[in-house]
Formats: structure tokens, sequence, C-alpha cells
């Protein structure tokens, strides 16, 4: 960016986040939270921020008091990283830049779209803004949602304006970069097109098409639209395109035609000369002539179109024969466990990770449908005939390989076999030293993708050449993690995780792993591990940091993107995901979260057809997976496939899975098989005592349309789930009113047994702090009555939501207790004592 007119400081903004000064050195503060408050500052309202209001934005998580004095900290770090005190400029209330001291790349590039200079605004924008800059305070995420996809949008408006006043290779680089930004925009698709066909490109111009095709198809699961379609129509028949060429310019033009449909001397065409001969459908010969068409032709070439379309189809194939690759669909393949030759059974983590590396940079190339590990290393240690596995995952290509590892040397065997021929179409071996392991990988990747004619994008061959990490004690750490988790060891895992990126701070894998793991944890309170705020802000910083190192990685944003729709984060949860899926187009993972995001956002439809796209790259879904697309086929409507699938789901489980059960009991009822639904639910009574359907209310409490919740909960209701955990039912004459409830908790100590057995103490504070005892267990926290029940929240429990429930009187003899609380947690048979 140019630094004239006394501009000292340059931020960019789009596409990252850099501080630079005119002579180029670089300022930019370390902490992600000193960026965010620089990037707020730029892009600040016209009257400025107020204090109260950056405060809100990036320390809403703490008292204000404590938020002010994190941003005057916040402030006088900032002024230091600029070495420009005026720069800031701030009042005791308002705070903003002195946009004439820095340069704002953001800011120059609004500019300059307003004044209409297209090129250098499109030349400005380097990729969204702060990208890989992400904190889990809900204020900032917002703000930022907001700004990135005003920017973005404008982006798009730019390079689409660009695209229709260019022409030839220029129109044809910003129309790939335009859709790099908006796959789904079909405009642009086929504006491509055109320009394809227009340059004579006309293999590529179809396979735009078949581009377009897969990304509506695999994100909407809707068709093209019909002008995309005829479009495709005029380019695949010479014909058609001579006509519609013809029309356009009004004037003469050239076509390939059958010369046996040519009789006679006609005005409107002329024959130039006969060009070959081809068969035909039937067997017969057929001459090909070269044709000058002229505008009164139009109408004619339509009827021979329709006549002779067996033969042209033939001469096309005739044309294109060996002029680049077929136009076919996209090539699908499956990558089985490579074999560990090295005969010590602790290498098996090694040629698996050889494995998973190779399918994860296959899943990143769009013009591929790459089956997931899940489903492959179904097949592991399984001799089988491929056919069979092809037959089973639905794919024509399958690479199988082995790995040996001795001493510094390691040798990797790989093939590429077509299933439908048995032909071996890539057979390589390498012996190197061990230190080569990335580049064996990135070189069997690459013969894959020539050997089936697949092109990878400019940023996918970024990606694939980019190694993990440069330092291999670090990676062998990482690859042991990940064996850890595979088999459920999760803080083995961690710890691996963390050995990785204390070796190297840069390893962006090994952070999105660690921050899968920890999602796992919280997800399925393992508390014993690490309790669940700690999980849950684990996650977040180590997926964070992941996309700060790499923010073309697929896996971080699908992980923030189940963090951030829990937390009710809709549209940026929704961004994420489909950033996720942008970037990892066969990664299932991505696509699952993608579904479970819309089904809580209630896009029923659509989410149906994202978990229907997890499940080509991924035919075997994890557990959780499965209940992820039990829960969009049911707020669908389609209960066969939301019992089938959650049938499996719950087969699957390793133990009494309370979601499983209650979606289960959910799709029987609203199939009207109500003696199957109460049998699961009698069956979940049994095995996990706590399912209710408060339990599953509060657990659940993120559906953005609250009746999406409610329509589950009733049909749970219907199939006998009930209300409170351990079956407890209350009578209402025995109901205590909530000014009674306060008389009775606060500043006392209730003492007595929970309905499992357990004797228990639940204290009260006079400031609402609570702790609640069992031989087991200490929860703290707060309490609070809302009208006649009795609310009791923990970070630690129920993901930090307030779980409320009545108080009854019981009846009762001496010693025993006088009244019960029920709430999702337990249900708690108690005295009060002073």
């Amino acid at each position: 960016m140019d630094m004239r007119g006394g501009v000292s400081l340059y931020l960019r903004l789009l596409g990252g986040f850099e501080i630079r000064t005119a002579d180029g050195r670089d300022l930019t503060p370390p902490g992600r939270k000193l960026r965010a408050l620089a990037a707020c500052l730029a892009l600040s309202p016209p009257k400025g921020w107020s204090r109260e209001q950056l405060s809100a934005l990036l320390w809403g998580d703490r008292d204000e008091r404590q938020a002010r004095a994190s941003l005057r900290q916040a402030l006088a770090e900032i002024r230091r990283a600029f070495g420009e005190p005026a720069v800031v400029l701030a009042d005791r209330e308002t705070i903003t830049l002195d946009l004439t001291a820095i340069k704002v790349d953001a800011i120059e590039f609004e500019q300059l779209a307003a004044a209409g200079e297209l090129e250098r605004a499109a030349e400005l924008y380097g990729g969204d803004l702060l990208v890989g800059l992400t904190l889990p305070e809900g204020g900032f995420a917002d703000w930022l949602v907001v700004e990135r996809t005003r920017l973005h949008d404008l982006a798009i408006e730019v390079l689409a304006r660009l695209v229709a006043s260019q022409s030839g290779e220029i129109a044809i680089k910003t129309a790939q970069r335009l859709l790099q930004f908006d796959p789904l925009r079909e405009e642009t698709h086929r504006a491509l097109m055109r320009l394809y066909a227009g340059a004579g490109q006309r293999g590529q111009a179809l396979r735009q098409f078949q581009i377009c095709r897969d990304w509506l198809q695999r994100e909407l699961g809707v068709h093209p639209e019909l002008e995309t379609e005829q479009l495709y129509r005029e380019i695949q028949s010479p014909i058609a395109a001579a006509a519609v060429a013809t029309e356009r310019r009004g004037q003469p033009s050239v076509a390939i035609m059958p010369f046996d449909y040519l009789s006679g001397a006609r005005d409107d065409y002329f024959v130039d000369r006969v060009v070959g001969e081809i068969t035909s459908a039937s067997g017969s010969p057929v001459k090909i002539a070269r044709v000058g068409i002229t505008p009164g032709l139009i109408a004619g070439l339509i009827a021979i179109v329709l006549i002779g379309v067996g033969a042209l189809y033939a001469f096309m194939a005739w044309r294109d024969r060996g002029s680049g690759p077929p136009l076919a669909e996209t090539p699908s393949l499956a990558v089985l466990p490579f074999a560990n030759l090295s005969g010590d059974p602790g290498e098996e983590y090694f040629a698996d990770g050889i494995t998973d590396d190779l399918i994860t940079d296959l899943a990143k190339l769009s013009g591929l449908v790459v089956i997931a590990r899940n489903s492959v290393f179904a097949y592991k240690g399984r001799p089988g005939i491929l056919r069979d596995v092809a037959r089973d995952l639905d794919v024509r290509y399958v690479v199988e390989g082995s790995v040996r590892r001795s001493a510094d040397r390691i040798h990797v065997n790989a093939n590429l076999i077509d299933t439908a021929t048995g032909d071996h179409l890539l057979v390589k071996e390498f012996d190197r030293n061990a230190s080569d392991v990335f580049a064996i990988e990135e070189e069997v990747v690459r013969h894959i993708v020539e050997a089936l004619g697949v092109w990878p994008t400019g940023s996918e061959q970024e990606q694939l050449a980019r190694p993990p990490t440069a330092n291999l004690e670090a990676y062998d750490y990482y690859l042991r993690g990940e064996q850890a988790a595979r088999t459920g060891l999760l803080r083995e895992a961690l710890q691996l995780y963390t050995k990785a990126t204390m070796l190297d701070l840069a390893f962006a894998d090994a952070y999105a792993a660690d921050a899968r793991t920890a999602v796992d944890i919280w997800r399925n309170v393992f508390d014993d591990i690490l309790p669940g705020p700690v999980a849950r802000k684990r996650a977040y910083e180590k997926a964070g940091r992941a996309l700060e190192l790499n923010p073309e990685s697929s896996r971080p944003y699908a992980i923030l993107a189940g963090l951030q729709v829990v937390d009710r984060r809709y549209e940026e949860a929704l961004v994420s995901a489909r950033r996720a899926v942008a970037l990892g187009p066969s990664d299932s993972e991505a696509h699952a979260v993608l579904s479970l995001v819309l089904t809580f956002s209630g896009r029923h439809a659509d989410a149906v057809a994202a978990i229907e796209s997890a499940q080509k790259f991924n035919p075997n879904l994890s557990m959780s997976e499965r209940q992820v697309a039990g829960m969009a086929f049911l707020l669908h409507g389609d209960y066969v496939r939301a019992i089938e699938t959650l049938e499996r789901a719950r087969a699957e489980a390793l133990r009494g899975e309370v979601g499983i059960s209650g979606l289960l009991a959910a799709a029987y009822a609203r199939a009207g098989r109500l003696s199957e639904a109460r049998a699961v639910a009698a069956e979940a009574r049994r095995t996990t005592p706590l399912i209710s359907i408060e339990l599953w209310r509060v657990q659940y409490a993120h559906f953005r349309n609250g009746q999406d919740l409610e329509r589950v909960l009733d049909a749970m209701r219907e199939a006998g789930i009930p209300q409170w955990p351990f079956d407890f039912r209350g009578d209402d004459r025995d109901r205590l009113k909530g000014e009674d409830i306060s008389r009775l908790a606060l500043g006392r100590t209730w003492r007595g047994q929970t309905e499992a057995g357990e004797s228990a103490l639940l204290q009260f504070g006079r400031d609402g702090k609570t702790a609640f005892r069992t031989p087991t267990q200490i929860v703290t926290g707060t309490a609070f009555v809302d009208r006649d029940m009795l609310c009791e929240q923990s970070e630690n429990v129920l993901l930090g939501r307030p779980r409320c429930g009545p108080v009854y009187r019981r009846t009762h003899g001496a010693g025993e207790p006088a009244y019960t609380y029920a709430n999702a947690f337990t249900v708690f048979h108690f005295s009060p004592v002073e």
C-alpha cells in the first residue's frame, strides 16, 4: 500500500492482521485481544467507540470494573506497539484512530470500490477481514461476522462488475477468483463457461458446468438453474453453439456438421470442406463437414441437432480423444489403510498416520470424492476383494500400499487401482531418508491426481505443498496423539499434542487435533480429564491458534462451528461450517457439522442435504454423526431414515446415550409406532435413570426456533420419556410457591439423599452461592428463584445453563426427609437444617 501523504503506519486487516511502518518494520502485536482492539478502532463508527462499547465488545465475560481496566491496559500496549501515541485518539469517553496517520487497507478498499476503481480495489482485497483471528467472546465475534460479511459482499460485487467489463484471459482469471469467494454464485459459473467457450476451451467450459453442478448439489442439494443447463447444452453441441454465436453476432460463423444431412445449395450455409469420417451408433460411416453458417440457418440447425444427435456426440468423442481428461463424473477414491511392514506392532501408528495424511490431503481437492477415514479403516487388517470394497464404499478407484520404517530409512509403496477394469494406474515405490516423509506424501498425492486427470486450484496446490511441520519429533508425537485419541485415551492424546506444539509452536494440525479432543471431552462430560468450562475454553483457544497458523485448514473451522452453535451464535457458526466445507470438500466431518448447525438453525431440508453429503464421503458415520443425522431426518419428517440411523447409533454407543435414546423414542412416536417408542423409552429409563424431558430441554436449549425443540419433546413425552429424572412425579397440591422456596433456602442447608441413594448436602449462602455435596462429587454455583421454581447454575454442569425445578412437601415419618427438590440434574429428598 502506498504510504504517501504523511502516513506513517500501514494496518492490514484483509486476509489477516499486520501493522508495518513506512520503512517496513513489523509492529504487529502478539496478543489476539490487542489485534482485535486495533481492528475495532480502525473500523470504528463515525463518532468512534465509547469505552463501555469496547469493554463489552472485548471483555464482556468480566465485570464492568475489570473490563475497563483491561481496556486501559490494552490501549497502553497498542500505543507502545504503534510507537505513535498520537495515532490513538481518546478522551474520557470516546476512542478512535487518527486515520490521517495510519492507512487501513479495508477502508481504502471501500473507498476505491465507491470511486469505481475496481481493478485497484480487487487487487487490494487480499482475503476476508481478520482471517484467523477468533475470540470466544460473543460481542466481538458478532461484530466481526457483520463487518466480515459486509466487506466480503462488497468484494463479490467488485469482482462481478470487473468480470462484466473484461474479456479474454483477464476476465477468466477474475471470474475464477470470484468463485473462490462465492462458489455458489451460479451466474459467475455461467460467465466463466461462456469465457472458456469463447476462448476455444470447450472442454474446460463443460467441466465448469460440472463444478457448478457439484457445488450446488453438495452445498444446497439443488440442481443448476435452467439457464445454466441450457448454456451447457449449447456448448456441448457444436451446432447449437454455432447457432448461438451466429444469433449474437448477426454474421456468418462456422460449425461442424454431419455431411449427409446437407443436401443441395442453400443461401444460409455453405460446405467448406469434409474434415473426417466417424461411425454412427448404427455402425454406418458418417462424413463430417466444416460448414459456414448465416443467420437464416438458426431454425434449421435446431432440427439438425435433433436428427443428428447420435452422430454429433460420436464426433465430439472422436474429436476430443487425446485432447485432455475425459469429461466424466468426479472421480471417487478410497485410500485403504497402508500395511505396516516394519515387523514392529509399535510402528502401526506411523503407517496409520501416512494413510491419514493422504486422505486429508486428497480430501482438500474439490475435483475428487474421497472416502473418510472412519469408513476405510473398517477394512484395516481385513483381506478383501477390491471390487467388493469399491462396491461397499461406492468408489471407482482404490489406493493401497505399505510402509516400512527402519532406523533412518522409510520405504513406501503406493498403488492406484481402477476397480472397474483391474488396471493399476499408478505403481510407485519410494526408498528415502525418514526425514523425507512429507515429500513422499506430496509425490504420492501428485501422482494420484495426475493419473485421475484432476487439476488442483491454486489455493489447493498451496495447501498440498505445505508440510504440516518441519520438526519430525513433533510430527511423531502428533501421530502418537492421533492414535491415542482414536483408542479413547484422551488424556494421553492431549499430552502428546502438547509435546508436539512445544517442539513446533507453528504446528497448526496439532493445535487443531488438541481442540477436537477437547471438544470430545467437553461434549461427553469427561470431567475426570478436564472440567467442562476448561475443555470448552481450550477448544476455542487451540482452534483459534490453528487458524492463525493456517487459515486454509478445514478442521478448525468445523470445530469452531460446533462450539458457536451451542453458544447460539448461529450466523457465525454457519459461516465457519460453510468455510470448513469449502476448504475440505470431501471432509465428512465438515459436512456433518454443517448439518448440525443447519439443524439447530431451523433449516431442516438443508441439514438433510448436508448430512447426505457427509454420508457420501463417509458411508460409515461415527456414532455422534449418526445422532446428528437422526436429528436432521426427524425434524425434516423423514421418520423411516431417522429410525434406521438412530437404531444403528444406539447399537454402537458404548454406554447409555441420553440424546440417542430420546431421539429414537421420539422418531418411533412420530412414525406412529408407539409400542416400539415405549419399549425404547422403557429401556432408556432402565439403563439411564437420569433421562428426562427436562434434561433434554436444558442440554438442547440452543435450538434457534423453540418450536423445533418442543416438537421433539412432545414426541418424547408421547413415547414415555419422563418429565423428571428417575421418573419422579410430584403432586401439585404439595408444591411450594416461590416465596416459600426462598424462605426455605436462603442462608440454610438442606440435608438428605438423592434418588440414586447417595447422602447429600445442599448449602445456600445469603448471597445466592451454593454448594452441593455427595460422597462422589462437589458442585458449586449460584441459585435463584424463578416464579415457583428453584434454579441452580454451575459452569461445570449442563453447559453452565440454569437447571430449574419444583420443590414439594412430602408425607413423611420421623427422621424422613420433609421435602423433595427435582431438576434436570438430580432428584433430592431433604430436610432443612440450621
